[in-house]
């Protein structure tokens, strides 16, 4: 990658998001760049339960079949505790006859991209965008790869690459996400056969999901709210040892096989849209990790946004983009209401203990608790605080 370029499609970013659009575009017959900072086979500090809207999605690529051959594992129930050591059970909500699945990011984005190269579209790795300005019609990218640096003049262009989109920020359309925390994220050696069940320990000071995931591993995705140890890992572990749930489970965990981190988490809505410009996933609304949506929210967002690029393509940008942000508006902005609400009630252990001691003794609450971070209970939002209050009085 080297000179000036023109093409039709940039995509920066090549995870979930990113590469659902470019292998969508890639079959219409549309040309497709792509840059990723990654290289092959690196994962991505994530919690790596795919949520059954995002396997609806992977359903309709024709991936699916593909990623449970490889060990992609199903997820039907959850299991919630609180720090001081009640818990109830939940089962998921299923989409479309789909439930969710345990799935590395690395077994995850490397099918995607490979799905996207077959159809056509030319993808980069180890490159990284440094500069993004409108030049008449076009974007013109500056993209570093190799100790080289390629100029780029793209018709339209799709910032995928996360929470901290560099697009966003050079597109004037970063704003200003609110920091909720640092995410931490191990495998472990898995011992025993899947239970087909997430388990998501509310902690003093953040929360911690525990998902199975391909090749006999756990892994443990977290985030905390604050942390002052040098070692961020060390807050997590002494969280989780004193929490008598977590304990017991983590017990039977075999070798930690691999760590990292990712900090800051921003959670939140962009402006997603200017001419000729799209965000999708994280780089255009994020919501809180404990959801569990944040990868099906992507591959629904890679959906959307190589839609509404085919239209800009054929001319009918104004409608395009608008239909882009009806959809994340609906399916991110509604998340975000629930989930701010819920994160609120995980900052005090107290109050997160009583709500999971109501929701064990009233079990359709928690079922419908669990679909609205799903966006699958609607009409239940509105009473939703009272209902709450009502059940934690008991």
């Amino acid at each position: 990658m080297s000179g000036r370029e023109e093409i039709e499609i940039l995509v920066v970013g090549g995870g979930p998001a990113g590469a659902t659009a470019a292998l969508l575009l890639a079959r219409s017959g549309i040309e497709v760049c792509l840059v990723e900072r990654r290289r092959e086979y690196q994962g991505k500090v994530c919690g790596e339960f795919v949520s059954a809207e995002g396997v609806a999605v992977l359903r309709r690529l024709g991936i699916l079949e593909r990623l449970l051959s490889r060990g992609a594992l199903p997820i039907t129930h959850t299991r919630i505790h609180s720090a001081s050591g009640d818990a109830f059970d939940s089962t998921l909500p299923r989409s479309a006859g789909e439930g969710g699945i345990g799935i590395s990011r690395r077994l995850l984005d490397e099918a995607l991209l490979a799905d996207a190269a077959a159809a056509g579209a030319r993808i980069f790795r180890g490159a990284r965008l440094s500069g993004l300005s409108r030049v008449a019609s076009r974007w013109v990218a500056r993209v570093h790869r190799e100790g080289s640096t390629a100029t780029l003049s793209a018709r339209v262009v799709l910032g995928a690459g996360g929470r901290n989109s560099k697009v966003a920020e050079l597109a004037g359309l970063a704003g200003t996400l609110p920091n909720v925390g640092m995410g931490l994220q191990n495998h472990f050696l898995r011992l025993s056969p899947s239970d087909e069940r997430v388990n998501l320990f509310l902690l003093r000071g953040g929360y911690a999901g525990l998902a199975p995931v391909e090749q006999g591993r756990w892994c443990l995705g977290a985030l905390l709210f604050r942390s002052a140890a040098a070692n961020p890992f060390t807050d997590l572990t002494a969280s989780l040892a004193t929490t008598s749930g977590a304990r017991a489970i983590l017990a039977s965990l075999g070798d930690r096989l691999d760590q990292g981190a990712t900090h800051p988490i921003r959670i939140g809505m962009r402006r997603p849209t200017t001419t000729g410009l799209l965000l999708a996933g994280d780089a255009a609304g994020s919501v809180d990790p404990f959801s569990g949506q944040g990868i099906a929210l992507a591959l629904m967002g890679g959906e959307a946004a190589a839609e509404s690029i085919l239209g800009i393509l054929r001319g009918r940008e104004s409608p395009a983009r608008l239909g882009y942000r009806d959809f994340l508006r609906r399916e991110v902005g509604s998340r975000l209401i629930v989930t701010a609400l819920l994160r609120r009630i995980l900052e005090r252990p107290s109050l997160a203990h009583a709500c999971v001691s109501a929701f064990r003794r009233h079990p359709i609450l928690a079922s419908r608790l669990v679909g609205l971070t799903r966006n699958s209970g609607g009409p239940f939002l509105g009473p939703l605080p009272r209902l709450a209050a009502r059940f934690l009085l008991k």
